[in-house]
């Protein structure tokens, strides 16, 4: 290579873009200045394939040059042939070069990027002299094979492939115009803003020739009548002030919009019917293609910015709007002012957008704008962060109230059937049952029941006094952690069990008087049963027994005894006595043994026993978890299905029980409001369906 190439290498333009292309992404630094080296040297020669010994000669020779950019040029120099043939194929490997042979050694290297610094350099010279035409191959005296073109005409690709350019891999595009305009080659890396301040440059030659200013502004006039001042300001900018030009397309205004719509055309009227066109002539066309397609782009592009930012301002309000906590359902389902979805095809990306940057935190220790809570039921809700303690306050104020309700009324039905639960007496097992109770009761509530969530809510938000004291109640700062559930939510194990005993009638709190009570309940219970049974005439067997567990019953109550208190010592008695069901005749037995036989099958199925689905579906079912008190419970609900069975017994006489029957008694018993706090209500009713089928076929 002669002298003279080397020093006009120092011309040759080299762009940042290429080391931030994917292709040279991780590239690491000695290929990264052979790569260099390539560059300049095939620009020089005007050459997409140079030889490889003449680049090798060149590398030799010229490398310590360019020590300052690259200080592993040293290397280069010292083991040169060695270094070049190393790092050619690294360069080969990642598809920016490839070797090409000539019997059995490498002869020629091409580097096919060498046309885009062909183009690169081309419009360096343009950006300096802006009469020089926009480049075509033939100005450059270069073929650029096919394969790496990428065609665009004017009127159907430019504006479309102006939003789906991708930087990180450069590309030459031949940008092609009606047939009376010359195309141009461009790359795509200078399409969005190089290109069209070359355009804004051609115009403004076009206005400083032969006086067109006057005769723009003239024609212009009728078009944008009313906006005079703003036309002239307009083409003087583009006159004098190219930036502040280029800037009224990329954030066009109305009135903008409207100037290079109507200026671009009365260019293009000028010249499309001259055939024969000078190269400025040409230019004047290409440029007013450019900069009205390039008005068109981004007049859209505004238009979808505002229509987004409305978008977002619709969507920040809406989380400001009761119920204020949303799930997804919830807000896909909401409608705007039109009746619209808000959340619909068209806008579902902006809002999906939306909802990734609220929820974006900027650290540990601050909140999102957005935050997302996932409550023990498996619901996510989305809540604004300055609505988060608000909310809270107001739903603990809420809910503290009805499950203060909920226990006084549940005790007091305890109580007039004589019964206790720990709960009443015990504080740790008060709070481990009000802890149950609140998660089935609230579970968005119990959720928001997070010491570092209300702590970080505190402390960003903007709270009130009253909203402030609450939070003290719920938040011990000293240890970081929350306090006692029954402190928090304003409970006492004490007073409430007060106030369920002030309920209950005097007489029926006190032992004399209760004992009284229950023994003249079973009484008169017993008179009536007898009479009745009196007018029937004589009793059957089956019957008596009946009776006789009826007087086993009150004696129990008469000795003070609740249901579960008495044990598994009186359970045997109430089954042979009140749930046996014993048809009349050996035929009306054998069908409902029969139908039975065919309920197990149809609930339990052939592989399981009765006994062990139960005992499945306890523990699905039973919420309490103190074992004597889950005994307890399962033996109230035994207790209560037997006596209902009792009572309906005579009905299977007649026709034997079906599994419709089976399920329409079995959810009227679940549906009794004394199980209210049994949640999982599916396996409640399906253990009542078992039970009774259990007591049917031991008769």
């Amino acid at each position: 290579m002669s002298d003279r190439s080397a020093e006009d290498s120092g011309d040759v333009p080299v762009l940042e873009s290429v080391e931030q292309e994917s292709g040279n992404v991780g590239l690491e630094p000695n290929a990264q200045a052979l790569l260099y080296l390539l560059r300049i040297y095939t620009v020089n020669h005007r050459s997409a394939r140079v030889d490889r010994l003449e680049f090798i000669n060149f590398v030799k020779n010229y490398a310590g040059r360019y020590t300052l950019k690259f200080p592993q040029m040293e290397t280069f120099v010292q083991r040169t042939e060695g270094m070049v043939d190393t790092y050619l194929r690294v360069l080969t490997e990642r598809g920016l070069c490839s070797l090409e042979k000539e019997g059995q050694e490498v002869r020629w290297i091409y580097f096919p990027r060498y046309f885009i610094e062909a183009l690169h350099k081309a419009y360096k010279t343009i950006e300096a002299k802006p009469r020089i035409p926009f480049p075509s191959e033939d100005d450059l005296k270069i073929t650029i094979p096919d394969n790496l073109i990428t065609e665009l005409n004017i009127k159907t690709d430019f504006v479309s492939a102006l939003g789906e350019l991708k930087s990180e891999k450069t590309q030459i595009l031949r940008v092609t115009f009606p047939p009376t305009v010359n195309p141009l080659l461009v790359t795509s890396d200078l399409v969005e803003r190089k290109l069209m301040e070359l355009a804004v440059a051609k115009l403004r030659l076009y206005l400083e020739s032969r006086n067109n200013a006057t005769y723009v502004a003239h024609r212009l006039h009728p078009a944008l009548r009313g906006n005079e001042r703003s036309l002239r300001d307009m083409l003087s900018a583009v006159m004098t002030k190219p930036g502040r030009a280029v800037g009224t397309l990329l954030e066009p205004s109305d009135f903008s919009f409207r100037f290079w719509a109507h200026f671009a055309n009365l260019v293009l009227q000028e010249h499309l019917d001259i055939s024969e066109k000078t190269a400025e002539e040409h230019s004047y066309c290409q440029a007013a293609y450019l900069l009205g397609f390039y008005n068109v782009h981004y007049r859209g592009a505004q238009q979808r910015k505002n229509e987004k930012t409305a978008l977002v301002k619709k969507f920040e309000l809406q989380f400001h709007k009761y119920p204020y906590a949303y799930t997804l359902k919830d807000l896909y389902s909401v409608r705007d002012n039109r009746g619209l979805p808000l959340i619909r095809q068209a806008t579902k990306d902006v809002f999906l957008e939306f909802l990734e940057a609220k929820m974006r935190s900027e650290g540990y220790e601050t909140l999102p704008e957005l935050i997302q809570l996932k409550t023990v039921n498996g619901k996510d809700y989305y809540i604004h962060r300055d609505l988060l303690i608000p909310l809270f306050v107001k739903m603990l104020h809420e809910q503290a109230g009805e499950i203060r309700d909920f226990y006084i009324e549940e005790w007091v039905r305890l109580l007039k059937e004589n019964r206790r639960v720990p709960g009443m007496t015990e504080d740790q097992e008060f709070a481990r049952d009000l802890d149950i109770t609140l998660k089935n009761r609230a579970p968005f509530l119990y959720s928001l029941l997070n010491y570092s969530l209300l702590y970080l809510a505190k402390e960003q938000g903007k709270i009130d006094y009253d909203m402030a004291r609450t939070m003290d109640q719920v938040l011990d700062e000293k240890k970081a952690q929350l306090r006692p559930l029954p402190k928090i939510l304003a409970l006492s194990r004490k007073e409430l069990y007060d106030d369920a005993k002030l309920r209950i009638p005097i007489w029926r709190r006190l032992t004399i008087f209760r004992g009284l009570f229950y023994f003249f309940q079973n009484v008169f219970r017993g008179i009536r049963k007898t009479w009745r049974k009196s007018r029937k005439g004589a009793r059957r067997p089956d019957e008596a027994l009946s009776a006789g567990q009826e007087s086993a019953r009150g004696t129990r109550s008469r000795a003070g005894l609740s249901s579960h208190e008495a044990g598994g010592a009186a359970q045997p008695a109430e089954q042979v006595g009140s749930t046996t069901l014993r048809p009349v005749t050996s035929k009306q037995l054998a069908a409902y043994r029969r139908a039975v036989s065919a309920l197990k099958e149809q609930f339990v199925g052939p592989d399981t026993t009765i006994a062990d689905s139960l005992a499945e579906l306890i523990e699905k079912w039973n919420p309490l978890y103190d074992p004597q008190s889950r005994k307890d419970l399962v033996e109230d609900v035994n207790a209560m299905v037997r006596d209902y069975l009792r009572n309906i017994r005579r009905t299977f006489k007649i026709t034997p029980p079906d599994a419709a029957r089976i399920r329409s008694l079995a959810e009227k018993l679940a549906a009794n409001k004394s199980f209210a706090r049994i949640k999982r209500k599916d396996c409640f009713t399906r253990y009542i369906e078992i039970y009774m089928i259990k007591l049917l076929g031991e008769s």
